[in-house]
Order: structure tokens, then sequence, then C-alpha cells
């Protein structure tokens, strides 16, 4: 009897059979690009699987920017937003950083004493 994994490794697993003609080339790379794109913008990993004929899963690997294996590094959101402010920052100047980042700060401390007096 053949076991359910060695079934799909004969038939072909659902995302070999999905993947198609993608494969490993650089028409997959830029697939993948599109769905970050797009989930970004705003449209959700369901619409995103119905337009490149893939499954919800591999289209969450694809956002969370995982292999289909977990090979690849998960992006943290706050790593993520740390690299972004720093490219912002990057052209300015050492005293123009400090004051922005300064703001920044005090602006969200003060957000965050707002927000723990209405809930108190």
């Amino acid at each position: 009897m053949i076991s359910r994994s060695n079934e799909a490794r004969s038939n072909g697993s659902m995302r070999t059979r999905r993947s198609g003609a993608y494969g490993r080339s650089a028409e997959r790379q830029e697939r993948n690009a599109a769905i970050k794109r797009d989930y970004e913008a705003g449209m959700t990993q369901q619409e995103l699987a119905d337009r490149h004929d893939l499954s919800r899963a591999a289209v969450s690997y694809i956002v969370k920017g995982r292999t289909s294996r977990g090979q690849a590094p998960v992006v943290d959101a706050e790593f993520l937003t740390i690299t972004r402010l720093l490219e912002i920052l990057s052209p300015l100047d050492d005293g123009a950083r400090e004051r922005i980042i300064g703001y920044v700060e005090a602006r969200l401390r003060s957000e965050a004493s707002a927000a723990e007096e209405t809930v108190c």
C-alpha cells in the first residue's frame, strides 16, 4: 500500500501541480513580488490565491517571506519598519535624524499615555 505522502509524491503534490509553469524561475520571483505588492496594497490572501491559482497557504508563505518548506526567514514587522525608517532617514544629517526620532518618540509616548487614560 502506498502511503499518503508517497502517493502525493508520485502524483505530484498540490504545490507542484498548482505552481504549474512557474517552477523556480525568474517568472516565479516576479509572481511572488506581485503577490507581495498586491497584499500590501490591501488584497486578501484568498483573492491573491484565486488570482494566481495558488492555495491560500501558499500565498501566506509568500507574503510572510517564507518558502513552502519554511527555509527562508520570516521578516518581522518591527524589523521591517525599523529598516524602512532607517532608509527614509539616511539622506538626512545627524541633527535632523535626531530631531525626527525625538519628535516621533514624543508623539508615540503621548499617544500611549492618552490611550492608557482612556482605558482607566
